[in-house]
This record gives C-alpha cells, structure tokens and sequence, in this order.
C-alpha cells in the first residue's frame, strides 16, 4: 500500500486515470445491473400496456361488431313483418302507412338514409296535407340533409312549413323546421337568406320554449344556437360568432342551473 502511495505520489497523472477508470468500473459493475433491472421493468410495463391496449381494442371492436349484427337482425325481422302487412288485405291503409314510417325511422337509426327517403316519400304521396304529413316531411328533410341533398330538403321543409302554419300558426315546430331550412340554404351558399331564417326562427324558438316538449326542449334550442354558430364561423364573422357562442353558454349554464 505505502509503494503505491508513493507510486501514484511520483506520477499524479497516471494515478488519476487510472483511479477514474476504477471508479468507473465500479459504477458499471454496480449501476449497470441496477440500470439493466429498471429498463427490463419498464420494458415489460410498456409490453403490459400494449397489450392492454391491444385488449381493450379488440374488446371495442367485439362490441361494435356485436351491435352492427343485433341492428341488421332488427332491421331484418321489421322488413319481414313490413312485407307481410303490407300485402295483407285486411290491413287498412293507415296501417301500412304506420308499418313503413316505423321502418323508414328503423332506416334512418342504422343511417341506411336512402332506404328511409325512399319510403317517406312513398308515404308522402299517399297523405292529405295534414299534421302527419308535416311530421313525416321533416323526417324526410333530415334523411334528405344527411344525404347532402340540401336543395330537395330546402322544398321538403317549405311544404312542410306551409301545412304547419295552415293548421296551427302557433306550433313551435315551425320554427324549428324554418331553422332546418336556414341551414340547408346555407349549405347552398344562400347566406343573406340563411342569416334571415335561423335569425327569426331562434327569436321564435325562444319564444315559444316553454311549449316545447321537455325531453326534446334542450337539444331543439341548442341545435339552433349551433346552426347560428355554424353560419358566422363559415362567414369569417368572428365578433358574431363569439358573441352567439356566449350566449349558448349562457343558455346552458342557466338550464344547468335549472335542474
């Protein structure tokens, strides 16, 4: 020990490289198990979490899968039980008339659209002009929206906005549907227009909340505000759509505040 206390005394230099090389093989031979354990276990947590993750995808897709077959199975057996009444004799025709919208809405669940357009109009042509009518030209409007068919849904909901105000000019309805029909001409590019009808039918829709049904009253309010929203947002107006953006917060915080 005291030789090589004089050794490393006599060359300084030497003895510092080679006590820096001990050092360092000590932290390899002690830190680089420790390092080589914790990078194994991190590892084997990432391994853990793909294969969770893996899991949890696989599950999604089983459940999805499982509910596109329960909503075909469903489909199928009313397309059954359609068929079979409306070639039954003793059905009367507003039976069959229920049968088709129940299937047409059935359609329009699992977004088969065109299916649900084709027997809405079917329907349609078979109508008088009256409150059913009305109900099932908005129904054909949204199926026609869907589609993009902005321009038929536009006529569909004037004619359906016309037998509303024959029948009853105070209907709430109305202006939801005259909202619908400011969105579909502002899908057209018809924005001065667009801008007049949500404008008046969300005065009229404030208007008349209280007679609106509550399990719909939210989402037919809210559905105004958004196309309203929607309009400005696609006119680059954006002191207008922040000021409409305020005022759905408000209108939610207040029904939240309501419950």
């Amino acid at each position: 020990a005291e030789r090589t206390w004089r050794w490393c005394k006599r060359k300084p230099a030497l003895a510092a490289v080679f006590s820096l090389s001990l050092i360092l093989l000590l932290l390899l031979g002690i830190g680089g198990p420790i390092i080589a354990v914790q990078q194994s276990r991190a590892a084997k947590r990432a391994r853990d979490a793909e294969l969770e993750a893996e899991r949890e995808k696989e599950q999604s897709v089983r459940v999805a899968s499982r509910s596109r077959e329960q909503a075909v199975y469903a489909v199928e057996l009313y397309e059954q039980l359609a068929n079979a009444t409306l070639v039954n004799a003793a059905v009367d025709d507003s039976e069959k008339i229920g049968v088709q919208w129940g299937l047409a809405n059935i359609y329009s669940i699992v977004e088969r659209y065109g299916d649900a357009e084709r027997l809405l109009r079917e329907i349609t042509a078979r109508l008088p002009k009256d409150e059913e009518k009305a109900s099932i030209l908005s129904e054909l409007a949204f199926c026609l929206t869907e589609q993009k068919k902005f321009g038929e849904a536009e006529t569909v909901l004037v004619e359906c906005i016309e037998i509303r105000r024959t029948l009853t000019p105070d209907d709430w309805r109305i202006h939801t549907y005259s909202s619908m029909l400011g969105a579909a001409k502002m899908k057209q590019g018809n924005l001065e227009e667009a801008e007049q009808d949500l404008l008046d039918a969300h005065r009229g829709i404030l208007a008349l909340q209280d007679t609106i049904p509550i399990e719909v009253r939210f989402n037919r309010v809210i559905a105004s505000y958004d196309r309203i929203i929607a309009l400005y947002a696609l006119t680059h107006e954006s002191l207008a759509e922040t000021r409409w953006r305020e005022k759905r917060s408000g209108f939610m915080d207040s029904h939240r505040s309501s419950k």
